[in-house]
């Protein structure tokens, strides 16, 4: 009898880890159809397929946290499951850095007697496009720039309209070291000197296609052009709190290897930098407010509304979250 239990058990953990590798299995060939996978290599996949299973524990661990309220955000599987945070990284070139420095723009300060709100969604305001999905290009510092002067847009002539990210991926590049189309690895706000100098057009007249062709801006149709951009001080997040509330949405660089399977509540993480130039991700704030105590920004990303809250990011407001607060910037019509 005795020899008997000790095999039952034997089997009863073989079979426990076989049904774990069939679930794994089963979760990874589902990710592989939903997202349209397919890898070069039977090498590469295996190596995916082995982070994949690793961001399966990493995902598990957290929620499990967020369940007991030891963690104020929650993981999931998405189209980055894939990937580890090794994959992501500072992108952005310090020379193309040191240019944007040496640029002429103005400095955001806090107006005196300013009525600051305790919390705004610009999106309640009519002032945001729908969430879109950059794809394979490297392309979000289009969609954060556009994302703010679309703002600004609407703050002047009361008419929401989205505007062409291809129109600077395409034709950008060729105006300005540091901005490198679907390479990423640039500075977005040589964007503003694009656009004050040739416009940029809506788009619907210049529509996106998440691949970096031959420039095609035809300037009868550039819609509108900027005359200057403002810079939030670095780390400032007083500042920026100040700049969302009564100027409009801006455009931030952070630090996105932790955020990568992000799917709800407020994010925090010590592991992030914050380093000014550390930022390989740039994104849109749109508002802020506060959960259960917690201070958070609200911001805007470009990987679709199957990403996080509906395509949107709650991130912990005053600690420079992943860097959020080192490269703040909004365009001036």
């Amino acid at each position: 009898m005795k020899r008997l239990a000790i095999c039952y058990i034997i089997v009863t953990v073989a079979f426990g880890v076989n049904v774990v590798l069939s679930s794994t299995s089963t979760k990874w060939y589902n990710f592989k159809l939903k997202y349209g996978k397919r890898y070069a290599t039977h090498q590469e996949e295996q190596y995916r397929f082995s982070v994949f299973r690793k961001n399966l524990q990493k995902i598990a661990k957290r929620n499990r946290q967020y369940e007991l309220g030891l963690s104020g955000h929650k993981l999931g599987v998405n189209k980055f499951a894939d990937l580890d945070r090794f994959d992501f990284g500072p992108k952005t070139d310090t020379a193309y850095t040191q240019i944007a420095n040496n640029t002429t723009h103005s400095i955001f300060k806090i107006p005196s007697l300013a009525e600051i709100p305790t919390e705004i969604d610009w999106r309640k305001l009519g002032a945001v496009t729908p969430v879109q999905d950059q794809g394979s290009c490297s392309s979000c510092w289009s969609f954060a720039i556009t994302g703010a002067l679309e703002a600004q847009y609407f703050l002047k002539h009361n008419r929401l309209v989205p505007l062409s990210k291809q129109n600077l991926v395409d034709c950008g590049k060729l105006y300005a070291r540091g901005l490198n189309g679907c390479n990423g690895a640039g500075v977005p706000v040589l964007s503003y000197y694009y656009i004050r100098d040739y416009g940029i057009e809506s788009e619907a007249d210049y529509p996106y296609e998440a691949v970096e062709r031959d420039c095609r801006a035809d300037a009868s149709k550039a819609l509108t052009r900027v005359s200057d951009y403002v810079m939030i001080p670095a780390n400032d997040e007083e500042a920026m709190k100040a700049a969302v509330g009564l100027v409009g949405p801006i455009s931030v660089t952070i630090d996105m290897r932790d955020l990568y399977l992000y799917q709800g509540g407020i994010f925090e993480s010590d592991d992030c930098l914050k380093e000014v130039g550390s930022g390989d991700h740039a994104m849109l704030i749109v508002g802020y407010g506060s959960d259960n105590g917690v201070d958070y920004w609200l911001v805007k990303n470009s990987f679709g509304v199957d990403f996080g809250e509906e395509g949107y990011v709650r991130m912990r407001r005053g600690i420079n979250q992943c860097g959020i607060a080192t490269y703040a910037n909004y365009p001036v019509l």
